[in-house]
């Protein structure tokens, strides 16, 4: 469908503009009449910013209205889920669209969310991992530019911050959050997804592990 509107109005900004904000429009009709159930399953698993991710134990929330999409919100304000809700959040790669102005907030607001005990998991672009390709390539900038500043190829896709890990493990231990570490690809069915947590950025033909992945608990 995007590939025939973009033939349709190639080369006319504001019929693509307007072609595009018809069938978002369309789509969020669809999704109104098509939301899918809350999983019915044993604990409380909630997935802030999933995209094409479909966890069939976990809750989606996203702003793309795509049918797999239990909540179609932003992440930062989460009205639709009580105090003390979830056993763990999971977050790849969405936080550094969100500005550094507001982390608190945003960190203080699915802390809340969460059961106590429940596990905040998080996944973000690594600035020490973007220094090192900096250095490793010359110092071009270039090759940065991406995984630091986003793909910046539609309107979510820019980011406002950034991370390492002494910087993250701050904020976490700043916002209520206890047994601050490192979480890793193999640690449990949560963890498995095929996004940007466990990729590599490869230059070169140097595979660059791009992802900060910190979790911590609600005391």
């Amino acid at each position: 469908m995007k590939q025939k509107i973009k033939s349709l109005v190639k080369g006319n900004k504001l019929l693509y503009k307007m072609a595009f904000s018809g069938l978002n429009m369309y789509k969020k009709a669809k999704w109104i009449t098509n939301r899918p159930r809350l999983p019915q399953v044993e604990g409380k698993y909630i997935h802030l910013g999933c995209g094409s991710i479909n966890h069939p134990k976990m809750i989606n929330v996203d702003l793309r209205p795509d049918g797999h999409i239990h909540y179609l919100s932003n992440v930062e304000k989460l009205p639709m889920f009580p105090d003390n809700y979830a056993d763990l959040i999971y977050v790849s790669h969405c936080l550094e669209h969100i500005s550094y102005q507001i982390l608190d907030n945003v960190l203080k607001e699915w802390h809340r969310v969460l059961k106590p005990k429940g596990i905040l998991r998080v996944s973000v672009p690594n600035f020490d991992t973007m220094i090192e390709m900096y250095n490793d390539n010359y110092q071009d900038i270039t090759q940065i530019l991406p995984p630091l500043l986003g793909g910046q190829d539609y309107k979510y896709n820019f980011h406002y911050a950034a991370f390492n890990e002494k910087y993250l493990k701050h904020l976490f231990a700043k916002n209520g959050f206890n047994e601050v570490k490192l979480w890793d690809y193999n640690e449990d069915e949560f963890c498995k997804f095929d996004d940007w947590a466990n990729r590599n950025i490869s230059l070169n033909n140097i595979d660059y592990k791009i992802s900060l992945n910190i979790q911590g608990s609600k005391i």
